[in-house]
This record gives structure tokens, C-alpha cells and sequence, in this order.
């Protein structure tokens, strides 16, 4: 549940691409720049976000036993 930074994002590209023995000239086991963008622009349904502070309310409403409920 938490979100990639533009760097993760790129570490991972590398990591699978060496799984699948892709043959791709990467630096610093890192998929470049323009692969990030070029990505992104094929996948319009991901985005990019900041993440928000968690409201003093919702951390006091946290609980084991209200995480259990859900399991």
C-alpha cells in the first residue's frame, strides 16, 4: 500500500529485465530516464503521487482488533 518512487520504479524494471535475460544496455542497474517516461506514457492508468499525512484521528482509531476484523 505504498507508493514508488520514480527510482524504485526503475530498479525494478532492471531486476525483472534480468529475470527474463532482456538483453537492455541499463547503468547503475537502473532502467534510464527516457524508459521511465516512455513507460508511463504507455500506461496512462498509473500516476505519480505525494503521499498525505495520516490524520491524528485515524491513527487513534488503529487497533489490532480492528485490523483483525478485516482478515
Amino acid at each position: 500500500m505504498f507508493g514508488l518512487t520514480i527510482r524504485d520504479v526503475r530498479k525494478m524494471a532492471f531486476d525483472v529485465a534480468g529475470k527474463l535475460n532482456v538483453k537492455l544496455k541499463f547503468a547503475n542497474n537502473l532502467a534510464g530516464d527516457k524508459w521511465y517516461y516512455g513507460f508511463m506514457d504507455r500506461h496512462p492508468e498509473l500516476s505519480l503521487r505525494q503521499p498525505e499525512a495520516t490524520s491524528r484521528q485515524r491513527m487513534k482509531g488503529f487497533s489490532r482488533e480492528r485490523v483483525m476484523k478485516f482478515l
